[in-house]
Parts: C-alpha cells; structure tokens; sequence
C-alpha cells in the first residue's frame, strides 16, 4: 500500500508538472505580475504553458519510450535520463522565445531561463551520479517562490508551507520507491533550492 501511494505522490508531483504550477501560482495569486492579465488572458496563458511544459514533454516520453530509447517512463538508468532532460530543455527554450515576444513582465520569462538552468545543471550532474530529477525541481520551485516572495514582498507563505509539504512528500516516495539513495534525494533538494533561490534573489 505504501509504495502505491509513493508511485501517486511522484507521478502526479512529477517534475514535468512542477513548470505549470510554478505559472499557476504567479498567475492565480494576488500580486503586482498578475495584474497585467484579463481572466481570459490567464486561462489562454496557462493553457499555451501547460501544452509547452506538459504536454509536448509528455508525447515526447511517450514517443522516446516507443522507439525503445527509454525502457520505462521511470527511468530507472541513469543513462537513460539524458534524452529527456533534453527534450525538456528544448521545450523551455521554445517557450522562452515565444513568450519573449509578448512584451510581458520580465519575471516570467525568468521562470523559464530559470527551469531551463536547473536543467542544464541536472544534465551535467546526471553524466556522473543519479541527483533526483523530482527533488531537484520541487526544491528549484521552493527557492524561486521564497526568494520572490523576498524581493517582491509577496504573501506567499501558505503556498511556500503547502510547498514544502510536498518536497517532503515527494522525497518520502522516490526513498520509499528505492528510485534514490538519501544522499541523490537531499542533493536534489539543495541543489534546486540554492540555485533558484539565488536566480531570484538577485533579479
């Protein structure tokens, strides 16, 4: 029963979601940033994001695994990682370069370079140890809120307590699922976190 419900808290807390409720939170919160949108503008926003960050990575997993590049969506090997992150990675640049254009805040297109930093790092990182992809992201994502909420003075403190709930949760389940050693899950976790953190802290 256990394991079930590590293998539900790192599916559906996966690190390919975590870009999408990054912009849900800046976008769905009072603040200065989302004040620029009509709520129809959000809803079309939110929607060009999670097709770019979900669902575009998700066909590609699904086409990587059918061509038997990845043996698994979990991808147990460390070297079968690589491919993805890069897929990934390719996706945050297309993002970055058309949301550029629309003449936003710059704090979104941040978020973007930001991801795509942290994915970069988890790719060299990954060449010699296996660093937890999920808590990599959920601590880039801890970082960047707190540090945003620092420099902005943005109330985001239920949102960065619920946060960090999650990290933890979602480090309980890959330990529980024997996807990481401890020493890969806490990696994950201070490197995405000081990372963001700083990105953000010195805009």
């Amino acid at each position: 029963m256990e394991r079930k419900i590590a293998w539900f808290i790192s599916v559906v807390f996966h690190p390919i979601f975590v870009l999408f409720y990054a912009f849900l939170v800046v976008l769905y919160t009072e603040n200065y940033f989302s004040l620029a949108f009509t709520s129809l503008g959000k809803l079309y926003f939110i929607i060009y994001i999670a097709l770019l960050s979900v669902v575009f990575p998700l066909i590609s997993l699904s086409m990587l695994k059918y061509f038997k590049f990845i043996s698994s969506f979990e991808m147990k090997q460390r070297r079968e990682r690589n491919l993805p992150i890069v897929m990934l990675g390719i996706s945050y640049f297309i993002m970055f370069f058309f949301i550029q254009k629309l003449e936003l805040n710059p704090i979104f297109t941040l978020i973007i370079l930001a991801a795509l930093m942290l994915c970069i790092v988890i790719f060299l990182i990954n060449y010699f140890w296996k660093i937890s992809i999920h808590t990599s992201i959920w601590g880039g994502f801890l970082g960047m809120l707190m540090a945003i909420s620092i420099n902005f003075n943005i109330d985001f403190f239920p949102i960065i307590i619920i946060s960090i709930l999650l990290a933890g949760f979602v480090g309980y389940a890959r330990l529980k699922l024997k996807a990481h050693t401890p020493a890969q899950v806490y990696g994950g976790y201070i490197i995405g976190f000081l990372l963001l953190f700083l990105r953000f802290i010195y805009i």
